[in-house]
């Protein structure tokens, strides 16, 4: 994942973080609500119990299912 100021680094909590706020950021600003669901695999993803790929998948789950 490249995120605007470096390229991320998903073994930096700083770096997964940002990414997280951002993607947070740009699904509220294109008007859409984030539901909790996600924001809990995001905190996960943020405190290292999963990984950016398990985020994912996790995320595209509500919206295959």
């Amino acid at each position: 994942m490249v995120c605007a100021r470096k390229r991320l680094d998903p073994l930096v909590a700083q770096d997964r973080q940002y990414a997280a706020s951002e993607a947070i950021a740009a699904q509220r600003l294109a008007g859409l609500a984030v539901d909790p669901g996600t924001i809990r695999d995001f905190d996960r993803f943020c405190s290292g119990e999963i990984d950016l790929v398990q985020l994912r998948a996790r995320v595209e789950s509500r919206f295959t299912s």
